[in-house]
């Protein structure tokens, strides 16, 4: 994410959250459809937490990764459960948070915020964390 896009974020934390956390995305329907039981998930661009937790309350080893520090407090406050869970991570400088080899990394309206010209370094960070035959789940919003 960009350094304007990620103020943004700090900046208008709680007001995103807020609105982050009473929407309910599309991509959790595929949650158990893309992902092997109990397997060990990370979800980029984190935010609210919202789907952090509902994967841990689905049975998997859950862990996010969230360049907003205000949006990672807010989640940690709502959802304890996810405290030791999730950690600042930005693509497409993405270390390999909690050891990396993840069985399923979760990107949920976070490619949208990556410029163009950081996409392939982007998709190369996340194959990075991905065990082999791990799998990746994406969404993006569309407008019209």
């Amino acid at each position: 994410m960009d350094a304007q896009t990620t103020h943004c974020y700090q900046k208008n934390a709680k007001e995103i959250f807020d609105r982050y956390g009473a929407c309910c995305d599309g991509a959790s329907r595929y949650f158990t459809l893309s992902f092997p039981p109990q397997a060990k998930i990370l979800d980029i661009g984190t935010g609210s937490g919202r789907d952090a937790r509902q994967l841990l309350e689905l049975g998997y080893d859950a862990y996010g990764v969230d360049p907003c520090n205000e949006m990672m407090s807010l989640a940690i406050t709502k959802y304890p459960e996810l405290s030791g869970r999730i950690t600042e991570g930005n693509l497409p400088r993405l270390e390999k948070p909690f050891g990396g080899n993840f069985d399923g990394v979760l990107c949920s309206a976070v490619l949208m915020h990556i410029p163009d010209e950081q996409l392939f370094d982007s998709v190369f960070a996340i194959r990075s964390v991905l065990k082999d035959n791990g799998r990746l789940l994406l969404s993006r919003q569309f407008s019209s």
